[in-house]
């Protein structure tokens, strides 16, 4: 296919090149900005113990990555429906129904080798996010100090308000958009020319797909006025 051909078939779809692309990105700004709900994530940090001076300690839990493994398990202690409710007790919130941080509270742990644990709780209020999330570690200590009859995780940072959505791929998503446009525009021209890439119009047409030249032609009668 000719250069000049390719920049011909642009200048003549310049306009859906442009007005589709743009037309994408704007709605997908416009449902990012105003039609999506912020979600806020708070981080609180804990710190495993990787020292143990009580020699009974060590001959239960043999050893730090036992407490680790423990800790693994009772993770989901915090994920647990009692829990929430007795953190939103505490807080003095006991209109907020538990449903609402089902499956947005986790518990991450960097590597099986780390001492560091992160809970994080997500929500559209960024300081009940906050506020759940330091309560959550706090019992979560307390009771994982219980269970293993012994302090053994200590909160390390407690999370903060934040101020910025977890959920902000505005960029992103106008990005995306942006592409999807002019994929899209690739698709239509491609067909649209080349279905009438098969038509013969004119006299160019047939020396440019036949390669064969042009003896005459007829005329297109119905613009031509009689003078009868």
């Amino acid at each position: 296919m000719e250069v000049r051909y390719i920049f011909r078939i642009l200048a003549k779809w310049f306009w859906l090149i442009i007005l589709i692309p743009v037309l994408a990105g704007a709605g997908a700004f416009y449902v990012s900005v105003y039609k999506t709900v912020p979600v806020y994530e708070a981080k609180a940090s804990m710190y495993i113990f990787n020292s143990f001076s009580d020699t009974r300690i060590t001959a239960i839990y043999g050893d730090i990555t036992s407490a680790q493994n423990a800790i693994r398990n009772y993770g989901e202690i915090v994920k647990s429906q009692s829990s929430i409710r007795e953190a939103l007790d505490a807080l003095g919130l006991k209109d907020y129904s538990v449903s609402r941080f089902s499956g947005n509270v986790n518990m991450v742990f960097s590597d099986r080798n780390s001492f560091i644990v992160s809970l994080s709780v997500m929500d559209s209020d960024p300081k009940l996010a906050s506020d759940m999330a330091n309560k959550l570690s706090e019992q979560f200590v307390e009771k994982t100090d219980r269970l293993m009859q012994m302090p053994v995780i200590k909160i390390l940072d407690r999370a903060a308000v934040p101020t910025v959505p977890s959920n902000d791929d505005t960029r992103k998503n106008v990005g995306l958009s942006i592409l999807a446009g002019i994929m899209f525009c690739a698709v239509i021209i491609f067909f649209i020319e080349y279905a009438g890439s098969v038509v013969i119009r004119n006299g160019e047409d047939i020396v440019k797909y036949l390669g064969i030249p042009v003896l005459a032609a007829i005329p297109d009668m119905k613009h031509i006025k009689t003078l009868l």
